[in-house]
């Protein structure tokens, strides 16, 4: 009885060790092998089953007139990214995007992240762009909406729903990136999610409020085309992958 009730124990340490949690930087956790881990991908339309529709996107755009920065750029097969000269000016047009993570229970400690963004290069001026978390400290519920194109009732420029104002116009986003991406010939921009950051996500969906991806600004007219989740290809849908240790 002794004997079954130290085994019993050990187990029980064992699973606090590697169980849910954020100590995933922890040196004293070992690594689980291949096995442990599952890998899922976030897609709409496809995947992680084919009724999953909970990604949301769409594009921010600077432009000239007050009007023309509350217009909504989401439900749209592509777009552009990058700065678009208008009347003599740059303007710039960044992407706002999130996937529901509910299909990963929220007791699992996430081993990496992906997100990766179907492009086509308009010219052969390389395009740096960055991924940054998206921050709503002082709203509750869905937070931004994605709206439908070319009206005034979804996120933009200037407001997260086509009402109330960001703080900072262009989105409030963590101004230290996660990752870059550089864009020449790419069709692919690829960028690591901090697992600490998806993790959270999962815990506590609210919180969840998704990733700006924006261009660096070099002073020059620069674009990619951008494929969104309502892309005909579905392969050219954005997605994210996660793989993780599911919990208890």
């Amino acid at each position: 009885m002794r004997r079954i009730l130290s085994a019993l124990f050990i187990v029980a340490v064992f699973s606090l060790l590697i169980g849910c949690g954020k100590n995933e930087n922890n040196p004293y956790v070992p690594w689980p092998s291949t096995g442990d881990t599952i890998h899922v991908v976030f897609q709409f339309g496809t995947s992680p089953f084919p009724d999953y529709y909970g990604t949301k996107d769409a594009i921010l755009k600077d432009s000239p007139g007050a009007g023309y920065k509350n217009y909504n750029y989401g439900n749209v097969p592509f777009d552009t990214i990058g700065f678009a000269r208008i009347g003599g000016l740059l303007y710039e047009r960044r992407l706002i995007i999130a996937f529901d993570l509910s299909a990963i229970k929220n007791c699992s400690r996430v081993i990496e992240a992906r997100l990766r963004l179907s492009l086509d290069p308009l010219t052969q001026n390389g395009l740096f762009l960055t991924a940054h978390s998206v921050s709503m400290p002082n709203w509750t519920g869905a937070g931004w909406v994605e709206g439908i194109n070319g009206s005034g009732n979804g996120v933009s420029w200037l407001t997260i729903d086509g009402g109330v104002l960001w703080h900072n116009p262009g989105g409030d986003f963590d101004q230290a990136p996660l990752d870059t991406s550089y864009v020449m010939n790419d069709t692919v921009a690829t960028f690591d999610l901090p697992g600490s950051l998806v993790l959270d996500w999962i815990a506590h969906p609210d919180a969840n409020h998704g990733i700006i991806v924006r261009p660096l600004d070099t002073g020059a007219e620069n674009a990619c085309l951008i494929f969104m989740k309502e892309s005909d290809n579905a392969a050219l849908r954005p997605l994210l992958e996660v793989t993780y240790i599911k919990g208890g």
